[in-house]
């Protein structure tokens, strides 16, 4: 867990150590910057890619500018760490807000306090920190999501017959037998002490009763559009295969229960042609094997279904 954390944590220690060089110290907001920056990197250990822990470090930094002088203590390219983290781990939706808390940084000083201490002219410096953290973020995302992509790609084929046999010919996700050998190779990667992994399982909701109203093509088209729908919602290391049937599953890699819930619910809001789908979320426990913890998520599933459906459920731990 501490590698995850490293980046916050070494540049938040180097910004406190350079910053108070040559510069009056104000003892409070340099105290409480300490404990909102150590906050900070503690969420980033447990939730990463979260929202949160990215603008409590905004926030440190920004009472740490403040404690020894404001605008000319040079402590403002930390606000470039968050930006990389949020690209890193995070999808397109978390990165827009951190950028916005970047500007924040430079703007709200200058609104609220103003003067020598933090001068207009320091709006051009955060004009182009904003910038560049935007080009940065993006880029990395977009760079960061092809590499993952390639990476399953290559992983799942091998060989053209061994594509075959992992593919499934309607949807174009990957089969059971895919989704075993990735969900097998995500937890070795989590390991004892890696980051949180979850896995969901999903089912369209009166799936019979709409190929009976509607013709089985019409169930085909159902299934093939839903699964784009839903591929377009997930981040770039989530997995998506279908489990069987109407049914489908997803590993979300590096996500604690929490998010994957804002995921899943994302992913059940995309559902087309008027359709619901119930869903069962299970996080792993480190103890059990791979079938244990797809039959956690299936029992939410299914307690999903018996409570009216259309909706989502966490698994008892």
């Amino acid at each position: 867990m501490a590698r995850r954390s490293a980046p916050f944590a070494g540049a938040l220690l180097a910004a406190f150590v350079v910053a108070p060089i040559g510069s009056a110290v104000d003892p409070l907001p340099y105290a409480v910057a300490a404990a909102v920056g150590a906050l900070s990197v503690g969420l980033m250990d447990r939730r990463q890619g979260a929202l949160a822990p990215s603008l409590l470090f905004l926030l440190a930094a920004a009472m740490l500018r403040h404690s020894v002088g404001g605008a000319s203590a040079g402590v403002a390219v930390v606000t470039l760490v968050p930006v990389t983290a949020a690209a890193l781990h995070g999808t397109r939706r978390q990165l827009a807000p951190v950028i916005a808390g970047v500007a924040a940084y430079f703007v709200v000083p200058v609104a609220l306090v103003g003067g020598d201490q933090y001068p207009a002219s320091g709006l051009r410096s955060g004009a182009l920190y904003v910038v560049v953290g935007a080009m940065i973020g993006y880029t990395v995302q977009g760079l960061v999501g092809q590499v993952r992509t390639r990476m399953f790609e290559a992983t799942k084929r091998g060989s053209a017959l061994e594509d075959l046999a992992y593919t499934d010919a309607l949807t174009g996700l990957g089969n059971r037998r895919a989704w075993e050998a990735w969900l097998d190779a995500a937890l070795g990667a989590a390991g004892p002490d890696g980051p949180p992994l979850c896995v969901a399982v999903f089912d369209l909701d009166r799936f019979k009763a709409y190929n009976d109203a509607h013709g089985h093509p019409a169930g085909d088209a159902l299934l093939a559009s839903a699964s784009e729908a839903w591929r377009r919602e997930l981040r770039p290391t989530d997995v998506l295969a279908r489990y069987g049937g109407e049914e489908f599953a997803a590993v979300l890699p590096a996500c604690a229960l929490a998010d994957a819930h804002v995921v899943v619910e994302r992913v059940r809001a995309a559902t087309p042609l008027g359709q619901t789908v119930s869903a069962g979320i299970a996080e792993w426990n480190r103890a059990e094997d791979a079938a244990a913890l797809v039959a956690r998520a299936d029992a939410a599933l299914y307690a999903a279904k018996s409570a009216g459906r259309d909706r989502a459920l966490a698994a008892a731990a």
